[in-house]
């Protein structure tokens, strides 16, 4: 779980939302992710991250196969408390619909930081098919960013890919990139292996 713990003051949460904030434009398609996956050896997870130089942004980028099917991983990917640490996060979800979407989320998130301070902000997630149907997908690419909100998230943007392999594996790959207090590349990159091992551990599916 991550973002829990960067931030220390209280702001509130704007009403407006717009289509169009940071990273990507949610009125055209998104079809391609913010960043190139990296190389996995073998089957070794590819990992890459940094601070880009040009504007302090960090960034944390892992791609691997996971022995789980694709659908399995999209439901994954589409419960937002799978994100938070909902021991003292709230989350309010609403769906829209948007052209070239298979689903589209408005999440409003609220943490509670610390005793009364709490911060507040908007979150959109695009989900595309790109190959196949939303009842059989081949590949699917989840496109997310923090719309409006506290300052001290000034930015978060991310992809998330899954490509279906065969029947029960899948590779993932995620990226996110952001610009906050003591939220730095490595931190990025280890809430990327800890999602990984979470969807892993998940039985039944």
């Amino acid at each position: 779980m991550w973002r829990v713990g960067i931030y220390t003051c209280l702001c509130w949460l704007s009403v407006s939302v717009p289509l169009f904030a940071n990273c990507f434009d949610f009125s055209q398609r998104v079809t391609k992710p913010l960043f190139a996956p990296p190389a996995m050896k073998n089957t070794e997870p590819g990992m890459d991250r940094g601070t880009r130089s040009m504007d302090g942004v960090n960034y944390g980028a892992f791609r691997a196969i996971i022995n789980k099917p694709i659908g399995a991983v999209y439901e994954w990917l589409l419960d937002h408390s799978q994100w938070k640490d909902m021991s003292r996060t709230k989350l309010a979800v609403k769906q829209r619909k948007l052209p070239g979407y298979a689903a589209f989320h408005e999440v409003e998130v609220d943490v509670n930081v610390w005793a009364f301070i709490r911060l507040q902000w908007v979150e959109q997630w695009g989900y595309a098919v790109l190959k196949g149907t939303p009842a059989a997908p081949v590949e699917i690419l989840a496109s997310y960013q923090k719309a409006s909100g506290t300052d001290h998230l000034k930015r978060l943007c991310g992809s998330v890919v899954l490509k279906k392999l065969d029947a029960n594996r899948t590779e993932i790959f995620f990226y996110e990139e952001a610009l906050a207090p003591h939220y730095d590349s490595e931190k990025i990159l280890q809430m990327h292996k800890d999602h990984f091992e979470t969807i892993g551990s998940k039985k039944g599916q």
